[in-house]
């Protein structure tokens, strides 16, 4: 099969753990049910900024995958759950938002942001994107929402600069923001916004805390009460109070996360298109693999910071240049 000019070697995303059974990746105690959903490709893309590749979904039972549906071949990227678990949106590299229903289906066509632009779903019908390309300030500083029903595409904020990543709480009052690398200071910084509501419409920003140092990924729990920073080796995670961003309650290298799964071939480099799940404040989901940024091959990696569990959901090795993007996880047991 021939994407966007590149050969896929699908069987080798899934192709067996060493340990000979799938039953090798059970992380300790009760696991967790859910779909989680990533964008895979192939090739090399050593900073892996424009990844775009085959939407895939992954179903999960007491944290082993039981079973995987390609969903779309793009090519796509960035795909989001919404929050009831019924329907992922992605983007296209055409620069259109598409929706479709998890179960699989019909790929609509939504809005036109772009490629390499950041989505989120927090709440309901409407999906949050913004305009640009993280190196593109003028249009990725435009935040827009498109509903998924009907297709009302509306801008809900400027904000203050370009933006790399965003993540909105399902409530719509508060973000985790990483503005661009060509910005002036907070230079990619993660920022806590509070985004006033008024009748279920985001009006305006007000960037109310801001982390110290270049930190290289972002995330906001569903709940809106812990942020996600990733330090900018890329080696480690740390969830902070969204209240006081300077409130550090817990910090994980990826190589100390290792022990919470039996599964070890994953210790190296995580990338700044961690997302927090759909719908649980305890799982994150991590881009995790080998060399600069991944660039020899990379996992979805899914982490319990509250019950250190992880589950490693694809099977790339190092090496492969077989990359699978962070995506979404939605929970319907933990």
């Amino acid at each position: 099969m021939d994407l966007h000019g590149q050969d896929w070697d699908v069987f080798s995303l899934f192709r067996e753990p060493a340990c000979g059974a799938r039953a090798c990746v059970v992380v300790k105690g009760n696991g967790v049910d859910g779909v989680s959903v990533t964008a895979h490709w192939s090739g090399t893309n050593e900073n892996l900024h424009g990844g775009f590749g085959q939407i895939w979904r992954h179903d999960i039972t007491d944290s082993v995958v039981k079973n995987r549906v390609m969903l779309s071949e793009g090519p796509a990227r960035n795909p989001v759950i919404s929050p009831d678990g019924t329907r992922v949106a992605f983007a296209r590299c055409d620069n259109r938002v598409c929706v479709m229903p998890l179960a699989g289906g019909e790929v609509r066509e939504l809005s036109t942001g772009h490629g390499e632009g950041c989505l989120d779903w927090p709440s309901g019908d409407w999906i949050y994107y913004n305009k640009g390309r993280y190196d593109d300030p003028e249009y990725s500083a435009q935040l827009h929402r498109v509903n998924a029903v009907t297709g009302a595409d509306e801008h809900v904020v400027t904000w203050c600069k370009g933006i790399w990543r965003f993540g909105i709480s399902r409530d719509l009052t508060r973000a985790a923001v990483r503005p661009n690398d060509t910005q002036i200071a907070p230079k990619g910084c993660v920022t806590a916004y509070d985004m006033v509501n008024d009748n279920g419409v985001l009006r305006k920003e007000r960037s109310t805390r801001i982390s110290e140092g270049f930190r290289c990924c972002t995330g906001i729990d569903p709940a809106g009460d812990y942020l996600m920073i990733g330090n900018r080796e890329h080696t480690g995670t740390s969830i902070a109070r969204w209240e006081d961003i300077g409130d550090i309650v817990f910090h994980f290298d990826n190589e100390q996360a290792v022990s919470w799964g039996p599964d070890t071939r994953d210790s190296g480099l995580s990338h700044n298109r961690n997302t927090w799940s759909s719908n649980s404040s305890k799982w994150i989901c991590i881009h995790m693999g080998w060399g600069f940024r991944g660039a020899e091959g990379a996992n979805q990696i899914l982490i319990n910071w509250v019950d250190k569990k992880r589950v490693r959901v694809t099977d790339n090795e190092e090496g492969s240049k077989q990359f699978d993007c962070c995506g979404d996880l939605w929970v319907s047991k933990e």
